[in-house]
């Protein structure tokens, strides 16, 4: 994911964990991050990826369940392959989960993770989010 622009993809149980992931990518490691769930995505975004002229730097990041609807889980596959087929690159997080709690709880860990180990690859601290504090300041003023 380093110098990627992350687009976190799940579903149901989870979807709650890809907006969590997502602020955690933009202010942990100030990069910019989208997320979307299936099935809604299989309606809109995959014919938005034919033509990005910057689509490398998109990498999909997809967290199938097996504790998903049937008929969602089955899509999970499917949607990898166009994402491929569109020239993007994709990593699938296989969940060890049992429960849907335990797995919100390992995506909630694993986003922590992987976005400070982003920051520290960026060489950043990632503590102050100055442009945060910079709007926070300019809205008092206001």
């Amino acid at each position: 994911l380093h110098e990627k622009m992350p687009v976190y993809v799940a579903s149901e149980h989870l979807w709650g964990n890809m907006r969590i992931m997502r602020n955690q990518t933009h202010e942990t490691c100030k990069t910019f991050a989208a997320h979307f769930d299936v099935p809604e995505l299989n309606h809109h975004l995959m014919e938005g990826l034919a033509h990005p002229k910057e689509k490398h730097a998109l990498h999909f990041v997809m967290f199938p369940s097996k504790l998903y609807n049937t008929r969602v889980e089955k899509r999970y596959p499917i949607t990898k392959a166009v994402v491929k087929k569109n020239g993007i690159d994709v990593t699938t997080v296989e969940l060890e989960g049992k429960t849907r709690l335990s797995q919100a709880l390992e995506v909630l860990l694993f986003g922590g993770y992987v976005t400070f180990y982003m920051a520290m690859l960026n060489k950043l601290d990632p503590t102050p989010n100055l442009f945060v504090d910079y709007f926070k300041e300019q809205l008092k003023k206001k």
